[in-house]
């Protein structure tokens, strides 16, 4: 078990008698390697979970556990060593420092975390390898495409090889094409490097992509489902079948854009059919 949360409850005073009830005894476990999505509606309650998850906020009562360790008993000194080692983040807008190079941001947090240049330097270009940019490594973010400044930052999230990966919204600023690689490289992440991915998103596209989703309503769970997509996952090319079916190969935009334009457009049908039937 990489994550588990027990009773978790928060509450923020707004002044007066306006008390908002972020969280509401909220339990949810996760397992090693999971490529799992939370999605809900805004107020629902998932950027406060997410911020407990990422020991940027405490809870008012319950526990979270990280790698078996709890966090929410550990001093606050303790807390940004968890979060440079357990957890690692992506972000909708990137968070590239634009006066480093590539390979010195995901070096960034190896930095702080206190490693040393010799061993920084490798590894940050190891992880860049990863998401197909050591090409790249030179480059500043403002000579980067929105596809592959998000590259760069989950290399930077990976750096470290942390516990758990929380993406907020990882494809909220790029197009559909590089959002397609994006998901397509998560994903692979996961299944070869066995890298546990939360992400939180709105994109039902995005959530459809994911192995698990849980939504969330008024600051609870409303519904935890592993995702059953028969006719894509039966699909060889499908996102959800992804390298399931052959050996795993570098996700670059020279090497599929043309299949994975196929797997989100499929997807994308799929999705907008769902809709329909709801509607009606």
């Amino acid at each position: 078990m990489i994550l588990s949360i027990r009773h978790l409850k928060k509450t923020y005073d707004m002044g007066g008698e306006n008390v908002v009830h972020a969280l509401t005894d909220v339990d949810l476990e996760v397992e090693r390697g999971e490529f799992m999505s939370i999605m809900g509606p805004s107020g629902s309650g998932k950027s406060t979970l997410l911020n407990m998850i990422g020991c940027l906020d405490r809870p008012d009562s319950g526990s979270i556990a990280i790698d078996g360790v709890d966090v929410t008993t550990m001093p606050a000194r303790r807390l940004p060593d968890v979060r440079g080692r357990k957890v690692g983040f992506i972000f909708q807008t990137f968070n590239l420092v634009p006066t480093l190079s590539a390979i010195e941001n995901v070096e960034l947090p190896m930095r702080y975390a206190g490693v040393k240049g010799k061993k920084a330097r490798p590894a940050a270009l190891q992880a860049l390898a990863k998401v197909g940019l050591e090409d790249r490594a030179s480059h500043f973010p403002a000579q980067l495409s929105g596809g592959q400044a998000q590259r760069v930052a989950i290399a930077r999230a990976l750096a470290l090889e942390p516990a758990i990966i929380l993406a907020d919204e990882p494809t909220g600023q790029l197009d559909s094409k590089s959002s397609e690689l994006v998901m397509n490289m998560l994903r692979e992440l996961s299944e070869t490097q066995g890298q546990t991915f939360i992400i939180v998103t709105h994109d039902p596209i995005v959530g459809a992509a994911t192995d698990r989703v849980v939504r969330m309503s008024d600051g609870g769970v409303a519904s935890d489902e592993q995702t059953h997509w028969p006719e894509l996952k039966q699909e060889p090319g499908s996102a959800l079948a992804l390298r399931r079916d052959a050996a795993p190969t570098a996700v670059t935009p020279a090497n599929g854009n043309g299949r994975l334009d196929q797997q989100m457009q499929h997807i994308r049908a799929t999705v907008n059919a769902i809709i329909a039937d709801l509607e009606h």
